[in-house]
């Protein structure tokens, strides 16, 4: 599943861009604002991961399966259909990618453990009033 013709929104104070997450950031603690592109699951399908961007990002979001549970009340119980195409601010520590898939091995993510490290924006409280 992959969302297109969307747009990430301005960014607020002190956020960052997925492109602007690297190796460097590792170990420190961040706020994300962007475009979800894309929303997987593991082999297992117990737990997710979330893609912004094109790949050229190396940034993902890792999402366990207890805290999959505790989104779905949050945020409902598909989390493709709330997360994808969707903008949303992450707060958290980057780490480097630790999963057995060799197609990340280069990515730097955030581990969502809390339900409130993610928030989906609004665009309609971040679009820029009317000049008069």
């Amino acid at each position: 599943r992959e969302s297109s013709g969307n747009a990430p929104l301005p960014l607020s104070d002190g956020a960052l861009r997925t492109s602007q997450i690297n190796i460097s950031a590792t170990g420190q603690s961040v706020t994300v604002e962007d475009l979800v592109t894309k929303v997987t699951t593991t082999r297992n399908r117990s737990n997710f991961m979330v893609f912004f961007g094109d790949e050229s990002s190396r940034f993902m979001l890792f999402i366990p399966e207890f805290c999959a549970q505790q989104l779905r009340n949050t945020l409902g119980d598909d989390l493709f259909l709330a997360l994808e195409g969707k903008n949303v601010r992450v707060r958290g520590n980057v780490t480097a990618y630790g999963g057995r898939d060799a197609r990340y091995a280069d990515f730097q993510q955030i581990v969502i453990e809390q339900p409130d490290q993610i928030t989906v924006l609004d665009p309609k409280r971040h679009s820029t009033p009317p000049s008069r």
